[in-house]
């Protein structure tokens, strides 16, 4: 009973991913093909965020 109750809150957030999924496959090839390529840089670009920040923080200190 615990799990089901720890693991309720899990169930909204399915729902975007759901439906991200949903949209990707209704999608013609390059626009999927620009979609996938934009999953991969997102995390690039926010290390690259992250080190500018880090970087920035200890020059200005």
């Amino acid at each position: 009973m615990r799990t089901a109750i720890s693991n309720a809150p899990m169930i909204p957030a399915l729902l975007p991913g759901w439906s991200i999924l949903f949209l990707i496959r209704r999608m013609d090839e390059m626009q999927r093909k620009l979609q996938l390529e934009a999953f991969v840089v997102w995390p690039i670009m926010c290390g690259f965020w992250f080190l500018g920040v880090v970087l920035g923080r200890l020059r200005y200190r």
